[in-house]
């Protein structure tokens, strides 16, 4: 067994590693990626890992990248406070007109963009920068300076998502694409390449699906106009079970 205290933006808790994760060496600014971690409520937000739990070190995901640069752009000198409990859902209308960052709702999806479910990345490790396809075959990535004989497959999808108080359009990168297919987007496109259909049929049954979404929020201009812009950092199908279980408990404790 081993503790460590984690942090990010919105603040920190402790992480409690069992079994091989923790044998594991860990220096003390690294990101953490965890997938399938438990969360409790003792004496505020914690989390554990279980055997199926995922903890990699300094992954390539988004929001990695972003948790690290915030980290050494002050985030390391931040006073964190250890949450009570978790984020309280709210209404599309609510992170539509406030001022908040960060976000959890709970809504239907409307539609799927299709013209442009994912992009050709860079294959260099922690690039993931879109390269150039070339006549001769080959892909020319600008950052790394280099020319790749093959590339690789990240999704970057906008979907529309509602509550009955409204609708937003949500960008998606690639570790909430693959929560939402259910494959990763190399998967995504060679199903697309043999059978149209089938890739149809998937997005189709997407469609009225209800999903958790946990996001992140800013404000930009657009032609001379201020707008919100949304970005998924998870997406959760809804637990139909564990949601009428939430329902119960408030209507008990009302």
């Amino acid at each position: 067994k081993r503790d460590l205290f984690v942090v990010d933006e919105t603040g920190g808790c402790r992480l409690t590693l069992w079994g091989p994760a923790a044998e594991r060496e860990y220096d003390p600014d690294s990101v953490l990626c965890m997938k399938a971690v438990r969360v409790g409520e003792f004496n505020g937000i914690n989390l554990s890992t279980i055997p199926s739990s995922q903890v990699i070190a300094n992954c390539d995901a988004p929001e990695a990248i972003e948790v690290m640069a915030w980290y050494q752009s002050g985030g390391r000198d931040a006073v964190v406070e250890r949450p009570v409990r978790p984020a309280q859902r709210q209404m599309i209308s609510a992170v539509k007109d406030g001022e908040i960052e960060y976000a959890t709702i709970q809504g239907s999806i409307l539609h799927i963009r299709e013209d442009g479910l994912y992009y050709e990345a860079c294959p260099n490790d922690g690039c993931n920068k879109k390269v150039i396809a070339e006549d001769s075959g080959n892909y020319r990535c600008e950052k790394c300076n280099y020319t790749y004989p093959n590339c690789n497959y990240r999704y970057m999808l906008s979907l529309n998502i509602s509550d009955f108080t409204g609708q937003i359009w949500v960008s998606l990168f690639d570790e909430s694409g693959k929560s939402l297919f259910g494959m990763s987007a190399q998967q995504l496109k060679e199903m697309g390449d043999e059978s149209p259909q089938e890739l149809q049929n998937l997005l189709q049954s997407i469609i009225s699906r209800e999903f958790t979404i946990r996001m992140r929020i800013k404000n930009d201009i657009y032609n001379g106009e201020s707008r919100r812009r949304f970005s998924c950092l998870t997406c959760t199908p809804v637990d139909c079970i564990s949601e009428t279980q939430k329902m119960l408990d408030v209507i008990e404790h009302a």
